[in-house]
């Protein structure tokens, strides 16, 4: 949507454009022919009327001219901008639900009490390797697309989650202690509500460089 409607202003601008220069063209036309039919000046004088004409029509022409190449880079520009912002967008959204699942292994960590609110923190702990293991598919997928730098970035950043996934699975997937009295200080001493926020500020530095991908 946001596409077409970009389309259709680029459009209107350059046949507003277009439409100014056949005008600037009618009147140079119209000021050659009004020169020769008037009378009363020299052909010396007529001259260079027409020369000075000429040159203020020639001035206006080119600076609509300008005006026109720059509106056109400009939308270039935004359209291309609007691409980029569309094609990251699911990838950020991965990381958005990357990220709310630690936030519930966080809140589930001190207080379950029971076999199955382990299991909810482990299944909870899958759904972020699942949600990571999405982003990275959607960022090789936008890679294949790319060349040079932005490739390049693009490659960076897969590297960065493919860390961030095997931080997370070794620093709390499978250091999860047992369901007991203890759960929590036994999870505590392993480290791993700690782990959790530290991938989670990973995680938003993450998004933050995809972000600035598409500026």
């Amino acid at each position: 949507m946001v596409l077409e409607l970009s389309n259709i202003v680029g459009t209107a601008i350059g046949d507003f454009i277009n439409y100014a220069l056949a005008i600037v063209s009618v009147m140079i036309l119209y000021y050659i022919i009004k020169l020769f039919l008037v009378g009363g000046s020299s052909k010396e004088e007529k001259g260079r009327e027409l020369e000075a004409q000429r040159q203020a029509w020639g001035e206006r022409f080119e600076s609509w001219k300008e005006k026109k190449k720059r509106k056109e880079a400009e939308e270039k520009k935004k359209q291309e901008k609007e691409r980029k912002r569309l094609n990251v967008s699911p990838i950020k959204e991965n990381l958005v639900g990357a990220i709310e699942a630690g936030d519930e292994v966080l809140a589930l960590l001190g207080k379950a009490k029971t076999n199955h609110d382990r299991d909810k923190i482990i299944s909870l702990i899958k759904g972020f390797d699942k949600e990571m293991d999405r982003a990275g598919r959607n960022l090789r997928l936008l890679r294949r697309e790319l060349e040079g730098e932005e490739r390049n970035y693009l490659t960076e950043r897969i590297t960065e989650l493919e860390a961030i996934q095997d931080y997370i699975n070794n620093n709390c997937g499978r250091k999860l202690p047992l369901m007991g009295p203890a759960f929590w200080s036994d999870a505590q001493s392993l480290g791993i509500p700690k782990a959790v926020k530290e991938v989670r500020a990973m995680c938003h530095h993450l998004w933050n460089k995809i972000d600035q991908f598409h500026g």
